[in-house]
C-alpha cells in the first residue's frame, strides 16, 4: 500500500462490539482483529503505515457501534493506547440538538487527546 502512495489505513465499522460493563472501555472485535487493535497498529507501523480509527460524537456511530458521547476522554485514551495515529469523528448520532456546536464538540476531543498517552494523535 505504501508503495502505491497510501500511508493511512482507516478502520470503519469493524473495531468494537460494545463497552465493558464495568470499565466502560470499548470492547475490541476479536473476531475481525484476533490480535487486537494494538497488534494491528504495530503491524501497520512496522510497514510505515498509520492507523485511523472511527467514532461518533453521539451515542452510536453510523454502523450502530458505540459512539464516544460521554466517553470522549476514555475513548481517546483507549485509541492512543491501541496505537492509533488518527481518529475520525462524525455526527451520525447527534447529542442534544441537531444544531450541535461542532467546534465545541471537537474541542472536547482535542483536550482528551492532549491528556492521552499519544498527545500527537490527530483528529480527522
Amino acid at each position: 500500500m505504501r508503495d502505491a502512495g497510501y500511508n493511512v489505513l482507516s478502520t470503519v465499522c469493524t473495531d468494537w462490539i460494545g463497552r465493558d460493563p464495568v470499565t466502560k472501555q470499548l470492547k475490541q472485535n476479536q473476531t475481525l482483529w484476533p490480535g487486537g487493535m494494538a497488534s494491528f497498529a504495530d503491524w501497520l507501523h512496522a510497514r510505515g503505515l498509520l492507523l485511523s480509527v472511527y467514532t461518533d460524537a453521539g451515542s452510536t456511530n453510523c454502523c450502530g457501534e458505540p459512539g464516544s458521547a460521554g466517553y470522549e476522554k476514555l475513548d481517546m485514551a483507549t485509541f492512543a493506547d491501541w496505537g492509533a495515529d488518527l481518529v475520525a469523528v462524525d455526527f451520525c448520532s447527534p447529542v442534544g440538538s441537531a444544531n450541535q456546536n461542532v467546534r465545541q464538540t471537537f474541542s472536547v476531543y482535542f483536550d482528551a487527546i492532549k491528556s492521552s498517552s499519544n498527545p500527537g494523535m490527530k483528529l480527522e
